[in-house]
Parts: C-alpha cells; structure tokens; sequence
C-alpha cells in the first residue's frame, strides 16, 4: 500500500505567491498551463521522503490529508517545501533552481534530517528540542563502567 499524499497543489502555491507565480516558474514551454502530473508526482515523492524520515507510515496512514494538517503542521511544511523543489527538478525544464526554491529545498532537508535522526534516537516524531534519551553533562569512563559525571559527584546535571 503506497503512503498517502498529505499536502495538496494549494501547500505548494501558498509558499509560493500563488498558482499563477508557481505556474510561471515551472512553464519552460510558456504555454500558461500546470502540469497536474508533475505536482502529483512532486508532492507524493515528498511525502514518501518525509514519511521515511519520520519512520512512522503505519501510524500516520490512517489520517485523512485534510486532518494531517492541524495534527502535523511541522511535517506538512517540510513536505511541501520538499516538493516545490523536486517540481523545479520535475517540470522545471533543466533551467537553474532560483535562490528562494534552492533554499527551501535545503530547509527541508536539514529538517528532514533532523526528523530521522529523532526517530533514530527516540522512536517518535513529535518535535522535542531536547529529547529525553540525549545526554546532559559530562561522561566518566572508569575502568569497569561509564557513568555521568555529576552521578558520580552526587550532583545533578
């Protein structure tokens, strides 16, 4: 069963300017129009991306995208932010990436990153600037055991 597709054409406007700024920007042809194929295309590789990141496709797959927003803001951001890079890379025509979409493009990933290394670290999703499982203070190796440093001084971190 594939992952859903949480953010919508709209995601990726709004970030933009509007459809109309998003259409001129992926128009190499000039023709006036949007590809629906290459925004789908765009948005479901950067919810697959984001969705691995996060590690958690089955907790997450049975939310209805329109209820995926209020409950993962941080995720519909990255993901949108993803995808209005991988749409340049998609439809853009080979022509070189703006500034203002190579730095969303670089946000997300760094986001994206962060998200893996949380999940790698303490099994969840959730935003926590200091998750639990992350050590404070100072480590003391003895020869038959490693502690934290203030454990051993009786003190706190």
């Amino acid at each position: 069963m594939p992952n859903q597709v949480f953010i919508d054409d709209e995601d990726l406007y709004s970030r933009l300017g509007g459809k109309a700024v998003f259409t001129q920007l992926l128009d190499p042809q000039k023709k006036g129009t949007w590809n629906t194929t290459t925004s789908l295309k765009a948005r479901a590789d950067a919810c697959n991306i984001v969705l691995e990141a996060a590690g958690v496709q089955s907790d997450l797959g049975g939310i209805p995208a329109s209820e995926f927003a209020a409950k993962f803001p941080n995720l519909v951001t990255w993901a949108a932010h993803k995808a209005i890079a991988l749409a340049w890379l998609y439809g853009g025509g080979g022509t070189a990436m703006p500034d203002a979409i190579a730095s969303f493009d670089k946000a997300a990933d760094a986001a994206i990153d962060k998200l893996a290394a949380r999940r790698r670290k303490n099994g969840a999703s959730d935003y926590s600037p200091a998750p639990a499982q992350e050590i404070n203070g100072s480590i003391a190796l003895s020869a038959d055991r490693v502690t934290l440093d203030s454990y051993q001084r009786g003190g706190y971190f």
